[in-house]
């Protein structure tokens, strides 16, 4: 048997009792860093082995796993903290136990993604994580434009070195929607911030850019979203924000706006006459 079993995302307290029996009866402990969890392992005197299991070894060791899973041992997988699976090591694993018909059970638990959005006071019957915001550009482009799309907010995950360049990136793509900032969730300098992209630099700028960050983007409404410009300043806004064709651009408005092709491309034509 696999199991799968959240820890706690920065108070040690945050763990469940069958969390701790479940570390306690396995014959081994697969975790991203010995030495870090090897602290939460004392805390609750858990005497059990614990292999290094990241996603530098994951591709090598897996099959291994495999093999002592087969051979009746129960293995954990455990996160440095949170939630495993969930950008960390372990997809692999699941997926082959999968394949070859092995048993496996989530241990649930923290996860910071879920925490933040209840914090975050967005009304929503949903979200959309897309994992840590892309360094590439045209990677950036393609989760820029599906947060520009989504009706649901869209959350991503965020390191402190590259926190304000990001937030700069977002005032470029939704100026008027707001962000919730959730810095360090549970620890000592746990923090909630909520505004506009412009006023976020703004707060980014009084505390330091240490720790942990989610960053979740309002969703798009086209029945309510003011977009502060008419259809033309839309397209052409879309284009180079973007970096689309007029055509794209012209497709991202009506789905936008709710409208037809047909009236946006008599609106950009009407444009294009009176230059």
């Amino acid at each position: 048997m696999l199991y799968i079993v959240s820890t706690p995302i920065g108070n040690l307290s945050d763990f469940s009792f069958r969390a701790v029996e479940t570390l306690k009866s396995v014959d081994y402990i697969l975790c991203e860093d010995t030495r870090h969890s090897g602290v939460l392992l004392r805390h609750y005197e858990i005497d059990k082995p614990l292999v290094s299991y990241h996603k530098f070894s994951e591709a090598k060791s897996k099959h291994q796993i495999i093999n002592d899973l087969k051979e009746g041992q129960t293995i954990a997988l455990i996160s440095d903290a949170g939630t495993p699976c969930i950008c960390d090591p372990g997809q692999e694993l699941v997926a082959l136990c999968q394949q070859e018909d092995l048993p496996l059970t989530p241990i649930p638990g923290c996860c910071a993604i879920t925490a933040a959005f209840a914090s975050s006071g967005f009304v929503s019957n949903g979200f959309c994580f897309l994992g840590f915001f892309p360094k590439k550009g045209k990677e950036q482009k393609e989760k820029l434009l599906q947060a520009y799309y989504n009706q649901v907010p869209t959350i991503f995950y965020e390191t402190p070195h590259r926190l304000e360049k990001t937030v700069e990136i977002f005032e470029q793509a939704f100026p008027e929607r707001e962000i919730f900032l959730a810095k360090e969730i549970t620890k000592k300098f746990e923090r909630f911030v909520k505004a506009t992209p412009k006023k976020l630099l703004e707060k980014l700028q009084t505390f330091p850019l240490k720790g942990e960050y989610l960053l979740i983007v309002d969703a798009q409404n086209k029945l309510t979203e003011d977009f502060g410009m008419d259809i033309l300043e839309h397209v052409a806004f879309i284009e180079k924000t973007f970096q689309l064709e007029t055509k794209e651009a012209i497709k991202s408005v009506c789905l936008l706006r709710g409208l037809s092709k047909k009236e946006v491309y008599q609106k950009v034509e009407d444009g294009k006459q009176t230059l």
